[in-house]
């Protein structure tokens, strides 16, 4: 929004250098997370940074596993401010000392919340620090400015769930064994907390996330109070105040507080009606610039996917969460990248697909020994009526095209091996040194995220930053070095890999599948680049043709 030398230096917090701000200070128990309401304090301020830290350095910290000494600060005032920021989490959502677990998906629905990694779900310690301070900052101004402009005040709300949706999805979570206690938002976000699988939570939080509503900024004089409450933050007053260098709403916030704290001496004169144009174009800008993240990084997502596949050598297969079963398709999360899908059952090479409606379970019955990679859709078949000319044709370029890819392979075969053979006995070692190099290319490329929005077929969800996350891609290397040996779990078989997966039974002569929500099943991912914006489609494994 500003300019990088007003951005990055102006308005940073350099080290060693004196730095105008505002500053919300509290006075903490560490030990209860207990604020001393009577001794916080909230004003303009001049501060001179004794040091800078990463993300990288928090998380080394909070883990034990910092390898270099910290500049301007000590490893125990880290460990004291995670401990503090624990306790406030604690208190915002009353998880009566359970373990909380980041809902990701849940917080992206507010700009404060966007995360950090190309997959949605993704989180660190660090991040989830400065979030919670930026939480108890912005509630604190949210009622100082409502207070001292109680028709003005500029802030900030996310409505409750949809009722109906929110009532089903506890209905079908119960109806599985999952007790989901629908009360209040606390409640709510508690009993994910409970779930120890973390890939089911993250599939039960994509469908959760479908009944809810993106944040909105909000005039205080034109809302009733009882919409104020911010629903995911579980906080009755919110407003946006830390990055006034990124968002314009903070710059009015910041204007508005200035108003309030000099006690009548600086008037803040800008009229309602402005006010709420201001608040509606913001809430636009905003949820643009969501969806072009969102279509940004299922570009990228898709062409990373697609370097994945031509490195493995083969069809690029993930594990999936089956969310949602419906009378002919079924949706899945992939939680490997983080995104949600849906597999169309006529895109499969299936006799029939019978849904029994009761128990939400979804019958596949499946040709057996037909691949679903294989397997050509009856609306991509060639039409009756097409000339022989024409399929004539279609057939020529698909066989010169694996023609070239087979000439292709046979040359970087003969290449790799001349280079190999030209190599002395005294270059043995060099087979064998470059494990520590590939490991460090293949961490570099993995992650990704798409989480779209769960009512899409195709683009997916929001992230920033680069590409490192979790995920172990294997990249093969044009030199004469020999790669290094392939996990014990690379040699398995698709059937010693995934039919464990599948809840199969024979019936008549029929092979049948039964696909449940909340298992796992294992999915192929398609990527079609020539298409704009590039396409992502997913087709289940045909359990009977592993």
């Amino acid at each position: 929004m500003l300019p990088p030398k007003i951005a990055s230096d102006i308005c940073s917090l350099t080290p060693g250098e004196e730095r105008l701000t505002v500053s919300v200070v509290f006075k903490v128990n560490p030990h209860t997370g207990v604020v001393s309401d009577d001794e916080t304090w909230i004003g303009k301020s001049i501060i001179k940074s004794a040091g800078k830290l990463t993300y990288k350095d928090v998380d080394a910290v909070l883990s034990g596993h910092l390898e270099t000494k910290l500049e301007g600060a000590e490893v125990k005032d880290i460990q004291i401010l995670h401990a503090v920021a624990q306790k406030f989490r604690e208190q915002r959502l009353g998880s009566d000392g359970e373990t909380i677990a980041p809902l990701r998906l849940i917080y992206q629905l507010d700009d404060e919340n966007v995360p950090v990694e190309h997959n949605i779900f993704d989180s660190t310690p660090s991040h989830e620090l400065i979030e919670e301070l930026m939480h108890k900052a912005n509630s604190y101004v949210a009622q100082k400015i409502a207070k001292g402009l109680p028709e003005k005040a500029l802030l900030r709300r996310q409505g409750p769930p949809n009722p109906r949706r929110l009532q089903t999805f506890a209905d079908r979570m119960n109806k599985i064994s999952y007790e989901i206690d629908t009360t209040s938002s606390g409640t709510l976000q508690n009993s994910l907390f409970k779930v120890d699988d973390t890939n089911l939570r993250k599939g039960m939080e994509t469908l959760l996330v479908k009944t809810m509503h993106r944040a909105k900024y909000y005039i205080a004089g034109k809302t009733p109070p009882h919409l104020y409450p911010h629903y995911a933050l579980n906080m009755p007053l919110y407003t946006h105040f830390t990055n006034p260098s990124r968002r314009y709403a903070d710059l009015v916030v910041h204007r508005q507080l200035e108003s309030v704290l000099s006690d009548g001496k600086i008037e803040y004169n800008e009229d309602i009606e402005t006010l709420i144009k201001t608040t509606e174009s913001c809430n636009t800008k905003k949820d643009s610039a969501q969806n072009a993240q969102e279509q940004s990084v299922h570009i990228e997502s898709c062409r990373i996917m697609d370097r994945k596949r031509e490195e493995a050598g083969g069809e690029l297969i993930s594990e999936g969460i089956v969310i949602c079963v419906y009378d002919s398709a079924f949706d899945v999360l992939i939680p490997e990248y983080g995104f949600e899908k849906r597999v169309h059952c006529d895109q499969l090479p299936l006799k029939k697909a019978e849904f029994r409606k009761n128990e939400r379970i979804l019958e596949l019955y499946w040709e057996k020994g037909v691949p679903s990679s294989a397997y050509v859709p009856e609306d991509e078949r060639p039409r009756p009526g097409l000339s022989q000319r024409t399929t004539n044709a279609a057939a020529a370029a698909k066989q010169a095209a694996v023609a070239e890819r087979a000439k292709k392979e046979h040359e970087e075969a003969q290449r790799k091996q001349m280079e190999t053979g030209t190599m002395s006995t005294d270059d043995v070692d060099a087979l064998f040194d470059d494990e520590d190099d590939a490991s460090d290319v293949t961490e570099s490329l993995a992650g990704v995220s798409l989480a779209e929005r769960p009512t899409q077929s195709v683009p997916p969800s929001p992230t920033k930053n680069s590409l490192t996350a979790a995920g172990n891609l294997h990249r093969t290397r044009s030199d004469s070095k020999v790669p290094p040996a392939e996990p014990v779990e690379a040699k398995l078989s698709l059937k010693e890999k995934y039919l464990k997966f599948f809840t199969l039974r024979e019936e008549n002569g029929e092979y049948i599948q039964d696909v449940k929500e909340m298992t796992r099943v294992p999915v192929i991912l398609k990527t079609d680049l020539t298409k704009s914006p590039p396409c992502l489609t997913i087709r289940s494994l045909n359990p009977y043709a592993l």
